[in-house]
């Protein structure tokens, strides 16, 4: 990441992804395409829409699924929200926790 802006950092990883510009490719589920159709209308070509845009009604059939990430530093990123789906996937509930705990060594970079 060091060198590069965030946007080229951002842009790489979705092309890592497979991700086009428009948010096609290979993202298999409707879930995940539909969040991601969502944050790009919203964000108005801003790497990420201002939090006071994002508008819950709008997404409800996917919150079950969602989670936010709070980044404070390289080591410390917390699930600040955890949907349902996604806690009883882990069994645990997963707000407040450190999503870094959920991988280990390489797999966290």
């Amino acid at each position: 990441m060091y060198g590069r802006s965030i946007g080229e950092e951002v842009s790489q990883r979705h092309a890592n992804l497979g991700v086009s510009a428009d948010g096609t490719g290979r993202m298999k589920h409707a879930k995940t395409r539909a969040l991601y159709d969502y944050w790009n209308s919203i964000r108005d070509g801003r790497l990420a829409p201002f939090r006071s845009e994002i508008e819950p009604r709008e997404i409800a059939p996917l919150l079950d699924s969602t989670f936010i990430l709070e980044v404070q530093s390289r080591e410390s990123v917390r699930f600040r929200l955890a949907g349902t789906k996604l806690c009883e996937s882990f069994g645990m509930e997963l707000r407040g926790m450190s999503a870094l705990a959920l991988w280990h060594g390489e797999c966290r970079a």
